[in-house]
């Protein structure tokens, strides 16, 4: 059977925080104590309870490692599809080996369940500027938070590539929003924008393309529009 493993089967996100902060989350001094001695195994029914009501947000990807599968491995899933974790784990009908590995992120608390995406944007601007950006996802079925696609130089005609794992099936994609911020005050005030974008969904390989028109300062917002 697939056995999908999460975040690398060690440390879950979220189990780190310390106990007071634990508990204050969890709004109980013995459910709090409780959870953060035990917070990476009492993570498994929690990653059950969530995966009942979000089908497809734990997606196993089929990779040799964690190593492997945070730098792309097993993107998108092939044509058999991928496994699940949790609650639909036995309706997958592919065919797997008894030594095959799937790996996947979840959230750092609940809803648990995770996303993936490739992004790849290109960027276009007067000058190269040093700083970072960020993308948010707008679909059919509700938006995704900001998530950091490239922190550093951001040279004008060169794509930057990452994979994000969002808390919100977004659904069918129909615009990303395109946000970069320098890392010190440049005088000379740049414009940058996102010139093009592709994105591609991890589960079934969809991939949608969007066009930017503009160059904006830093910390405001461009729409970038399907093309």
């Amino acid at each position: 059977d697939a056995l999908p493993i999460s975040n690398g089967g060690v440390q879950m996100p979220g189990c780190d925080k310390n106990a007071i902060s634990q508990i204050v989350d969890i709004d109980g001094i013995w459910q709090g104590t409780r959870d953060f001695v035990a917070c990476n195994h009492l993570r498994s029914y929690k990653f059950y309870s969530d995966s009942i009501v979000n089908v497809d947000g734990f997606t196993g990807f089929p990779s040799s490692s964690y190593d492997s599968f945070k730098s792309g491995s097993g993107f998108p899933c092939p044509s058999g599809g991928c496994p699940q974790m949790g609650h639909f784990a036995d309706t997958f009908k592919g065919v797997t080996q008894s030594s095959q590995k799937f790996h996947l992120n979840t959230g750092d608390a609940s809803n648990f369940s995770r996303y993936r995406y490739k992004v790849s944007v290109t960027v276009t601007g007067s000058s190269s500027v040093d700083g970072y950006f960020n993308v948010a996802l707008y679909g059919s079925k509700g938006n995704t938070r900001q998530y950091q696609i490239f922190k550093g130089t951001m040279k004008a005609g060169s794509t930057y590539s990452a994979f994000i794992d969002v808390e919100v099936d977004v659904g069918v994609l129909s615009l990303v929003k395109f946000l970069w911020n320098n890392n010190i005050v440049n005088p000379l005030l740049p414009k940058l924008g996102g010139q093009s974008a592709e994105v591609k969904y991890g589960k079934d390989g969809k991939t949608s393309r969007f066009c930017g028109s503009e160059t904006v300062r830093e910390n405001i917002l461009q729409t970038m529009n399907a093309c």
